[in-house]
């Protein structure tokens, strides 16, 4: 009884199912996860066999279909390619666009209002803000060790920059981001967005969940601390 369940599970789930599978799956971790995770969904049918009586004109559920929510989640979807991790956070600003655009983009001012850093500055003998001019910033301690250059792509003053990562810290393969300014009633809106990819590859399932957490955190705790610095400022 127990070797004709077996093979009709194996039936049901189809001979020529798993190396596609595998093909596309990418690295060996992920591999290794998807082999666990459909090892106990048959051994889950075959435990489900007192429950399950296939007949001749009858198929067994699909596999996936009988996976837990976040199982599916972890499993299944990365077997294509996973987007690219990202995020908008907008926040209000006391003051004009353009007094925002230009204090946000004044590096020797910067620590005056970023508590979030412990190192702000133009590198490779750059002065001044714009398209192509670059900067370092470097974390207080939960991100101290990772310093990020990057270069200015878009440079539009009062309304939008756009600056992308040139060098090569722990953790990031890329990162880009844009501000974007836009005056309102009360004075303006600040909408910060960035996009990044982790490494090493191997652990980006690991790692991105978690970076772009932290990430979301300090951006809006920055944007937060930039609109008091802005409210304590005498206009």
């Amino acid at each position: 009884m127990r070797t004709q369940n077996k093979h009709r599970i194996v039936q049901a789930v189809g001979s020529n199912s798993r190396p596609p599978l595998h093909r596309s799956y990418g690295s060996a971790a992920r591999r290794f996860q998807f082999d666990t995770c459909y090892s106990l969904a048959l051994f889950g049918l075959g435990r489900a066999r007192s429950n399950v009586h296939p007949t001749n004109n009858q198929v067994l559920p699909d596999i996936h279909a009988l996976l837990p929510g976040v199982w599916t989640a972890t499993f299944v979807q990365p077997l294509t390619p996973a987007a690219m991790p990202s995020a908008a956070i907008t926040e209000h600003m006391p003051s004009r666009a353009v007094a925002v655009f230009d204090l946000l983009h004044d590096y020797s001012r910067r620590l005056e209002w970023d508590t979030l850093l412990r190192e702000a500055r133009f590198t490779r003998g750059n002065t001044a803000a714009g398209v192509g001019a670059t900067t370092l910033c470097v974390g207080k301690p939960l991100f101290g060790i990772i310093g990020i250059e990057t270069s200015y792509l878009t440079f539009n003053r009062g309304v939008i920059a756009a600056v992308d990562m040139i060098n090569h810290p722990p953790f990031f393969e890329t990162f880009a981001a844009s501000i974007r300014h836009k005056d309102t009633g009360e004075g303006s809106s600040v909408t910060y967005r960035f996009n990044f990819r982790a490494r090493p590859r191997l652990l980006r399932w690991l790692l991105e969940p978690i970076m772009l957490v932290v990430l979301r955190h300090e951006t809006r705790q920055r944007l937060r601390a930039l609109s008091r610095f802005l409210a304590a400022t005498p206009k």
